[in-house]
């Protein structure tokens, strides 16, 4: 995926540009919240592309409050919950190789396709994400969020 801009959210092999409200008029909750997401992940001789509007900004919210916790050490996992079945990145802390893992699960379509990767990081990553995350929700702000 070419894109001269740099993209908004970067995790090892994982980049994320964020084009916009799939529904810029709208102001509810639900539709007003979604946003268009290209989105490119690059592993060992595999790349996986997709474009789509698959991420509401309260996921997002949810991400960056997980993140912090994690980098706090309150939380061993910070996750992107994303409804939509595009899009998922988790981050946990695995034996597996003995530091933090980010799992990427992505497909453009997800009736015949699935694809994981897995990225061995460290904690210095968890800022640089955090911050990133937190310039995306400030370009494009959580809309009439419901009170409850």
């Amino acid at each position: 995926m070419q894109d001269e801009r740099e993209a908004d959210i970067t995790l090892a092999g994982l980049s994320i540009w964020v084009d916009g409200y799939q529904f810029p008029q709208s102001q509810d909750s639900w539709d007003g919240n979604w946003v268009i997401v290209r989105a490119e992940c690059v592993g060992q001789r595999a790349t996986v592309e997709l474009c789509s509007p698959c991420v509401h900004l309260p996921e997002l919210r949810r991400w960056l409050d997980a993140c912090v916790a994690l980098e706090s050490g309150m939380a061993d996992e910070a996750e992107l919950p994303t409804m939509e079945p595009y899009l998922r990145v988790r981050i946990d802390r695995s034996g597996e190789f003995r530091g933090l893992v980010a799992t990427v699960e992505m497909t453009p379509d997800n009736l015949t396709q699935f694809h994981e990767f897995r990225f061995p990081i460290d904690a210095s990553y968890l800022p640089r994400l955090a911050d990133a995350i937190r310039r995306v929700l400030a370009e494009y702000p959580i809309r009439n969020t419901p009170s409850g």
